[in-house]
């Protein structure tokens, strides 16, 4: 499904506006701030202990904010003076450990939830069979827990969580343990969940699985959002050193802007900002960065190691580090020369 399919307008979206939250004296949210839409996988990823599991039961009511407001369409489902129960908050929640229940099959799995608002025994069994069929379970119905692999019992949950039709659908980690094609495929369906009636929020810590399943990025670290927009958008222009640390830049240099072109001592390009000059800071990834020995070279290789076709390096230029390829194998303390081949990212940050 093409990632940057624009979806109708919806009601349904999810919205942290100003959230904090406390435990004892440690600050875990600081002043959190972001939205979930409808039609879109929005990501919600950062190092582990960031606070990303926390938004996602405050969203779904099983912790309240110390400040802020939590908001599911135009209602506001926590504040200071507002409070909606779990139960009424039409969320699907799927946890990080499955939380599976040993004793009961897939399909009962299914129908537990449906109980609680299908009275009609044959419009639970034609629902689970219908949810079971679309996550590619049906031939599992009879089965436990203890008789599922590891992927199959993560798309048993999901069909948990989608059993009342949420509106809105949370995801912790929902690719953790789940490895090669079987991930692949929970990577499809999880994006045949994307619907302009439903807002879907997941939690990773891993870059590859956030740039796998995500149409929009949020970036938290030390309990803030660091960055948030459309995930393309985000790793091209992370704005600060926070979020490019984050999303794979490992290249950090100073720039100028001058009469419509920047430059740096890595290459110049044209860019859009005639008329300005300012000193800038730049980061790049380091499949964007070039080494080849030159005696002359203004790096010093530092380690040489073979990926694929290619070499990555890690070299010394001044006092600054850099990570780039090469065609060929460099020898340690080797001179080169550097050189960024695709335009960099301009932060934010402060030129040191």
């Amino acid at each position: 499904m093409n990632r940057n399919k624009s979806f109708p307008a919806s009601t349904i979206r999810i919205a942290l506006e100003g959230i904090s939250l406390r435990r004892g004296t440690r600050a875990v949210l600081r002043e959190v701030n972001f939205e979930v839409p409808a039609g879109q996988i929005t990501v919600l990823f950062g190092p582990s202990g960031v606070g990303k599991t926390t938004c996602l039961r405050l969203i779904a009511g099983f912790e309240r904010p110390s400040a802020g407001v939590v908001k599911l369409g135009e209602e506001i489902v926590s504040s200071e003076t507002q409070w909606v129960p779990p139960r009424n908050r039409r969320v699907g929640f799927c946890f990080q450990e499955d939380a599976l229940w040993p004793a009961l099959t897939a399909a009962e799995h299914i129908q537990i939830p449906l109980r609680t608002f299908m009275n009609n025994r044959d419009d639970i069994h034609r629902r689970t069979e219908d949810i079971l069929i679309s996550m590619g379970l049906a031939a599992f119905a009879d089965r436990y827990p203890a008789q599922l692999s590891g992927g199959e019992k993560r798309r048993l949950a999901l069909a948990r969580a989608l059993a009342m039709e949420p509106a809105y659908l949370l995801l912790d980690e929902p690719l953790s343990s789940v490895e090669g094609p079987m991930r692949e495929e929970l990577i499809r369906r999880l994006r045949e969940c994307r619907s302009e009636d439903r807002a879907i929020l997941a939690v990773t810590h891993q870059l590859d699985e956030a740039l796998a399943l995500g149409d929009r990025l949020v970036i938290l670290s030390g309990g803030r959002v660091v960055r948030e927009g459309q995930l393309c958008e985000v790793v091209r222009n992370p704005l600060n050193r926070d979020a490019a640390q984050l999303v794979g830049y490992r290249n950090y240099f100073s720039g100028r802007l001058e009469n419509g072109t920047l430059i740096s001592p890595f290459g110049h390009w044209i860019t859009n900002s005639a008329g300005v000059e300012k000193q800038i800071r730049l980061a790049a990834f380091p499949e964007d960065f070039r080494a080849w020995p030159d005696v002359q070279g203004e790096a010093i290789i530092q380690e040489c190691r073979p990926a694929s076709r290619v070499y990555r390096v890690q070299a010394v230029c001044s006092t600054d580090c850099f990570e780039a390829l090469a065609e060929t194998m460099l020898e340690t303390g080797q001179r080169a020369r550097l050189r960024c081949v695709n335009p960099p990212a301009v932060l934010e940050d402060r030129p040191v």
